[in-house]
């Protein structure tokens, strides 16, 4: 969730890390549905238009965090890369 490190290491190479777009509707640091859709047949024209608002607005990248594992083949389908994590409490 918190990538400082991301930032700081990609700003110390000659890039600029933010300003980037967050998916993370509700936020929260468990897995739930990121892409708010009633039909999911949707969800690739969805995530191209997440592309193009980053595209268009010259942002660094866009991130989806926590994505439930139903709407994971949509951002796999659509090339992003899938972020592996464990949690332990």
């Amino acid at each position: 969730v918190f990538d400082h490190a991301w930032a700081d290491a990609w700003e110390r190479a000659g890039g600029q890390y933010y300003p980037k777009l967050q998916v993370a509707v509700p936020f929260t640091p468990a897995p739930g549905p990121r892409l708010l859709l009633r039909d999911p047949a949707q969800a690739p024209a969805l995530i191209a238009a997440i592309e193009a608002v980053t595209d268009q607005h010259g942002l660094s990248s866009a991130h989806a965090t926590f994505v439930c594992p139903d709407q994971l083949p949509a951002f796999e389908a659509a090339g992003w890369l899938i972020r592996e994590g464990t949690q332990f409490h």
